[in-house]
C-alpha cells in the first residue's frame, strides 16, 4: 500500500531543572538548643517569654513606637541556613489622645531580620 504511515508525536522535552540541590553537608550538626537570644544585647523594650523562645514588646508609656530587638548567640560562616519568623500576636495599642490631635502617627507591626557573620 502507498499510504504513508502514521508519524508518532515526539514528546515534548521536559522543562531543565534551573536549580540544583546543593552538596550533603559532611560537617557537624549544630546542636539543637545551642543558638539562641543574647538578651544581654537586646533592647531595653524587648521582653522574653514562652521560656525565651518568643519575643514580646513594652507598648505602654510611647514605647509603642520604639524598634525592639535582640541578638542571637552565634553568627554564620558559610553555607545556607533556614530561619524562621511568625508575628503571633498583633497588638493595637492605643494612645490617648490628651490634646485632641489626631496627628500622632500609629505604632506598625514589623519585623526585620539581619544576619552577622562569625568572627
Amino acid at each position: 500500500s502507498d499510504e504513508p504511515e502514521a508519524e508518532k508525536p515526539k514528546e515534548p522535552e521536559k522543562p531543565k531543572e534551573l536549580e540544583e540541590d546543593s552538596k550533603v553537608d559532611k560537617r557537624a550538626k549544630v546542636k539543637d538548643g545551642a543558638v539562641v537570644m543574647n538578651f544581654a544585647d537586646s533592647t531595653m523594650n524587648v521582653m522574653p517569654i514562652a521560656g525565651g523562645k518568643l519575643l514580646m514588646t513594652l507598648t505602654d508609656g510611647g514605647m509603642q513606637y520604639l524598634l525592639a530587638g535582640v541578638r542571637g548567640t552565634a553568627g554564620m560562616k558559610s553555607g545556607r541556613y533556614m530561619f524562621e519568623v511568625k508575628i503571633v500576636e498583633s497588638l493595637s495599642p492605643a494612645e490617648t489622645q490628651g490634646n485632641g490631635s489626631a496627628n500622632t502617627p500609629q505604632p506598625r507591626q514589623l519585623v526585620r531580620v539581619g544576619f552577622s557573620l562569625a568572627s
